[in-house]
């Protein structure tokens, strides 16, 4: 007697064996990302973005700061003091260490993608700069499960933040309220230990939202992106999914370039799980897999 096209037996097999592939691919993604680590090792590349950050000055954080400022620090006064210690290291480590972090988030998010994922060019040039972009990313993709996460964009990029608009949507107002609790106790402490550099942060937002950096290639002005990332939260909060969220977080950034794009990575968790769920019910009910 041979198996039906629904056969529970076969079904559960081919399930079996899309999950060993993946488990392989997302092996080979992890050996792939070791190479490109060690092709850097120490601080080879140009990790721009890791010498901005490694340089802060704490007791003046913002002095000669300027839109697009290669050298510039932009970000709360928050992200100095938890990398303070990271900072002590010798540059070639604290880079090595940045680099290392930023490869695992990329297999978190991808995981049997990430083979291709590391080679997109934002992703790529992430890397090689030693941005925060993929641990925002990562924050953004645990933000539906653990909202406080959502502390590390409102004190980093800020506006990305627009996509808190989903828990608006859905009537999350608890998860909300951690969200915005979270934020506020973090700056709290971190205002009672620098002052006088959360005021020039905040003058520095005040005094510099006009501004652009139209020198970024494919430049768009933020009130021309912020509308559509607005939308985009709004319809993923209607339809009740939250990967769209990081691709509208991405939209909103207050700069865009190629580093900032990787931001919309932390689609891929719920990409990848609405479709292993999707796949899921289609060998159920009898079918092939493309």
């Amino acid at each position: 007697m041979h198996a039906g096209p629904n056969d529970p037996a076969r079904s559960t097999a081919t399930l079996a064996r899309l999950r060993q592939a993946g488990r392989i691919l997302t092996a080979v993604g992890i050996g792939l990302a070791v190479v490109v680590w060690v092709i850097y090792f120490p601080a080879k590349g140009n990790p721009a973005d890791a010498a901005t950050y490694y340089g802060i000055d704490m007791d003046d954080m913002y002095g000669g700061w300027r839109l697009g400022a290669s050298d510039a620090y932009q970000y709360s006064p928050v992200f100095a003091q938890l990398t303070w210690p990271l900072r002590q290291l010798p540059f070639e480590a604290y880079v090595a260490v940045v680099r290392g972090l930023s490869l695992i988030a990329v297999v978190w998010l991808a995981g049997p993608f990430t083979a291709v994922v590391l080679f997109l060019p934002p992703v790529a040039s992430e890397i090689n700069a030693g941005n925060i972009n993929l641990f925002l990313a990562v924050a953004i993709a645990l933000g539906l499960r653990y909202p406080a996460t959502w502390a590390a964009i409102l004190l980093t990029k800020v506006t990305p933040g627009v996509g808190l608009l989903w828990f608006v949507v859905r009537r999350r107002w608890r998860a909300l309220g951690i969200a915005l609790g979270a934020t506020a106790l973090v700056a709290g402490v971190s205002f009672v230990i620098a002052p006088e550099q959360w005021l020039a942060w905040v003058n520095l937002l005040a005094t510099n939202r006009g501004l652009s950096t139209a020198s970024y290639p494919y430049y768009v002005e933020l009130w021309v992106r912020l509308p559509i990332a607005i939308v985009i939260t709004l319809v993923a909060g209607a339809w009740g999914r939250w990967w769209p969220v990081a691709i509208a977080t991405a939209i909103a950034a207050p700069s865009l370039y190629f580093p900032t794009q990787a931001i919309a990575t932390g689609a891929l968790p719920g990409l990848r799980e609405d479709g292993w769920a999707a796949l899921e019910r289609r060998v159920s009910r009898g079918g092939t897999p493309e």
